[in-house]
Order: structure tokens, then sequence, then C-alpha cells
């Protein structure tokens, strides 16, 4: 009986170190919705799997070349990811970024001061 005492404590014990945050990290990812649409949809992008506080840039480079990020109160806005992880963002183009034109708009979320980054490409049309 003690014995199978010991051996049920040490496996509820490789559970809980299974379990852990550390041990269930997922790798991050980042979806948009919709993947593509007009300069006037609203886009919203989600992200998964990263760790509870994280601070993203984000960057956005649109068919002209153009490079763009978003500023509150002139200082460089900043995504911090949510307790469980995740984040939700949205833009719309014929706001955002008044004046440019339709084509495949680039999008990088970057973790500040790192070269860890997901970025993909939508296709935005008039």
């Amino acid at each position: 009986m003690r014995r199978l005492v010991v051996l049920l404590l040490a496996v509820l014990g490789a559970v809980w170190l299974v379990s852990t945050p550390d041990a269930r990290a997922q790798t991050p990812v980042v979806t948009v919705t919709p993947s593509s649409g007009s300069l006037s949809d609203t886009f919203v992008f989600d992200g998964a799997g990263f760790l509870p506080g994280t601070q993203l840039a984000v960057l956005y480079i649109a068919p002209s070349g153009q490079r763009y990020a978003l500023y509150l109160s002139d200082v460089e806005a900043v995504l911090v990811v949510g307790a469980d992880g995740t984040f939700s963002a949205s833009i719309t183009p014929a706001i955002e970024f008044q004046g440019e034109g339709p084509g495949d708009w680039y999008v990088e979320f970057c973790i500040l001061d790192t070269t860890a980054c997901w970025g993909g490409t939508i296709a935005i049309g008039p």
C-alpha cells in the first residue's frame, strides 16, 4: 500500500510539472481576419501562445513601401500580451493609413528588443 501511495505521488508530481505554464508554452501564432478585403474593411489580428506581458511592436508596410507604426501621443504604440497569452488588434486602412492605395500589405509583430517576429501579407483591394 505504501508503495502505491509513493508511486501515485510521483505520478501526480510528474503531471503537475508537465502542466506548468512553461511546460505548456505554445508556439506563438498570429492570424488575421479577413485575410483579404478592401481599404474600408477592418482587419483583426489575433495572437495566441505568447508569454503573458510580452510587448510587441507592430509594423505595417504599404504596397508603396511606406512603413507605418501606430502612435499614441507621439510615442510608438506597443501591444501588451494578456495574462492568457493572447492579444487582439484591429486596423481599418482607409482610416489609419489615409492616402495609401490597395495592394499587398505586409504586417509584422515583433517582440521588443529582439529579432523574434511574426508577419504576413494581407491583400487589400479598393
